[in-house]
């Protein structure tokens, strides 16, 4: 059985983008409400990097983002 697929990359690169701003959004908000667990929050998202075999710098500006080093956009 043969499977074609095909993908339109500017489409998951849309869609990838939207869940990127909507967890920097969650990050902000976040870190407002639990200032003393961010570097736990930022330790998970480093896991994640590795366990997905993600680049290195994947949630970098998220994590920035989780500090209030950077904002959402």
């Amino acid at each position: 059985m043969s499977l074609d697929i095909r993908l339109d990359l500017t489409e998951v690169q849309k869609v990838f983008s939207a869940y990127q701003t909507a967890l920097m959004s969650f990050c902000r908000e976040w870190r407002e409400a639990y200032p003393d667990q961010i570097p736990q929050a930022e330790q998970f998202l480093r896991d994640l990097e590795e366990k997905h075999q993600l680049p290195e710098s994947a949630f970098s500006k998220v994590i920035r983002v989780l500090r209030g080093e950077a904002d959402e956009t």
